[in-house]
């Protein structure tokens, strides 16, 4: 959990409208889930996510703090060393109540194509959110041998943590779901595949000429189809993807290559350098020279 409106541990898309946002984790193809051990500050009043969904589930637990959590339409309050599950796909927020100056909690993120290959339908799997009696206390010391195990392994993953994990995932999908069944479906199986696959399409290949009909063909899907169900799904059009990938690069090529302006346009797949000048200028109200200079000059 982080302050109000900082950055989720993914990537970002909000919809304008609805401020709800897509998180894109971007997941190892080798590890089945990610475990994050937070420890921040809460400084700010308003600690807690906004409304954002991801294609991932996800398990948490709070140490030392009390929180509301909404799921879809229903909320909780939840209690320190109580854990919590958050289907694939379901959008969520939370907001701290009662917490110290620092939280302490772990994040598992179960990584959407593991969870598929396992458990087909996961998509429809609808759950009971929090934890409780002996199968809360069953998973905290599930979650605990993990994370310490994590540790002890130097942060990479072992047989042994494998396992552990998978004990937590069954005793999840044994007591906590209550229904299996279509719930929003904006977020079908099918729709979140279109977009995961055009995005990681888009993270392959933004360095050279790509649009929407070259996406959609190369992909099997329909230009109408691909672009109606990316701007529903993610909140924002393919071209504004292909768009924040090139702007990411060529930042990261400006503050820590020596490269030319017109250099980092070509390289990163800008039909001519005023493209990427329009681009920066846009976002940081600047040149790339400037921007360069400015930030450069920080340091």
């Amino acid at each position: 959990m982080i302050g109000e409106r900082k950055k989720l541990h993914g990537e970002e898309f909000a919809d304008p409208e609805s401020q709800i946002i897509y998180e894109k984790i971007h997941a190892s193809k080798k590890d089945p889930f990610t475990i994050l051990d937070l420890d921040v500050n809460t400084a700010e009043a308003n600690y807690g996510n906004p409304p954002h969904w991801h294609r991932s589930m996800e398990i948490l637990m709070s140490f030392n703090a009390s929180y509301i959590l909404t799921v879809m339409d229903r909320s909780y309050y939840v209690e320190p060393m109580q854990v919590c599950v958050i289907g694939c796909g379901c959008v969520h927020s939370t907001k701290l109540i009662v917490y110290e100056e620092n939280y302490r909690g772990y994040l598992l993120q179960v990584h959407h194509d593991f969870l598929q290959e396992l458990i087909p339908d996961i998509d429809f799997h609808v759950f009971d959110n929090v934890l409780k009696g002996d199968v809360n206390a069953q998973a905290v010391r599930l979650f605990e041998q993990l994370v310490n195990e994590y540790r002890k392994n130097g942060f990479q993953f072992s047989l042994k943590i494998s396992g552990i994990f998978l004990l937590i995932l069954d005793l999840i999908l044994k007591n906590q779901v209550i229904s299996r069944e279509q719930t929003d479906p904006m977020h079908s199986s099918a729709k979140l595949d279109a977009v995961s696959i055009a995005m990681d399409y888009i993270d392959r290949h933004y360095t050279e000429e790509v649009t929407i009909a070259k996406i959609a063909d190369e992909l099997g899907y329909s230009y109408g189809y691909l672009a109606r169900v990316f701007r529903e799904t993610a909140h924002l059009k393919i071209s504004d993807y292909i768009r924040k990938k090139r702007v990411e690069s060529a930042v990261n090529d400006l503050l820590h290559t020596g490269l030319s302006v017109t250099e980092i346009a070509y390289k990163n797949g800008y039909p001519n350098p005023q493209s990427l000048t329009d681009d920066i200028r846009r976002q940081y109200g600047m040149t790339p020279k400037q921007f360069r200079n400015q930030v450069r000059n920080m340091g």
